[in-house]
């Protein structure tokens, strides 16, 4: 499923309108500080690769994410634009059943991020402090990484790089642009801005398959990223 491209935008809009039409009640207040938090993320798979696969298991990796996270809020009501850098990816462990015998496999990617999420949240008390529930889009751009794949060609290591078509090298090759949503719960007490977020990437990341690898397209892979963040922001208060 690929995220349509203006997803974003038309979010922005829908945000733009709804803080408009509230100022008319409202003083709107704004804030800004850093942000630094603790991802667990991994790759959700929809392919025929773990139809042969059968015994693969895809698990979470560690990570963190750091930047600036920022707060506008009318009343109940707060956008919350950040500009994150944040670590992705997964590990995969198992055995790969579509060679005879079977063969073990193993993946580690470790990909990162420069992360744009807008999330829209609506708060306890009208000051925007306490608990808070939010969603909203996010965008990500590859910034690159490593990765690690063990096989029955042995072990290899390279880069994690944006392309449209796999190539043979020896690298992770995956999209440049990630686009999903962004939903949790957070809570506001003076400055302190605490969030858990799960994230769901809509884009699919995979590239074309090279025909070079072999006579199938079975080394096709259809995957998106899913994430948990834990957050920790310091909100300073910008006064007009």
């Amino acid at each position: 499923m690929r995220a349509h491209p203006t997803t974003f935008s038309a979010f922005i809009l829908l945000a733009t309108t709804l803080l408009t039409a509230s100022a008319v009640q409202a003083q709107a207040t704004f804030s800004l500080g850093p942000c630094v938090g603790f991802t667990m993320s991994t790759f959700h798979y929809s392919s025929s690769y773990f139809d042969y696969a059968t015994d693969a298991r895809s698990g979470y990796r560690p990570g963190y994410a750091a930047g600036l996270q920022a707060s506008l809020g009318v009343g109940h009501w707060v956008v919350q634009p950040a500009v994150l850098y944040a670590q992705m990816g997964h590990r995969l462990n198992g055995v790969d059943s579509y060679w005879s015998p079977p063969q073990p496999i193993s993946q580690e990617v470790r990909a990162n991020y420069l992360v744009i999420p807008l999330t829209v949240a609506r708060t306890q008390h009208p000051t925007g402090q306490g608990l808070q529930v939010f969603a909203g889009p996010y965008l990500g751009i590859l910034l690159g990484g490593h990765a690690q794949v063990e096989n029955r060609y042995g072990l290899t290591t390279g880069n994690v790089a944006n392309a449209h078509q796999d190539h043979n090298d020896g690298n992770f090759y995956s999209q440049r642009f990630d686009g999903g949503l962004q939903a949790g719960l957070g809570y506001r007490h003076q400055q302190w801005l605490i969030r858990a977020t799960y994230c769901l990437g809509l884009h699919s990341m995979d590239v074309s398959y090279d025909p070079s690898r072999g006579a199938s397209p079975y080394y096709q892979t259809y995957y998106y990223n899913r994430a948990f963040q834990l957050s920790l922001a310091y909100l300073v208060s910008c006064k007009q």
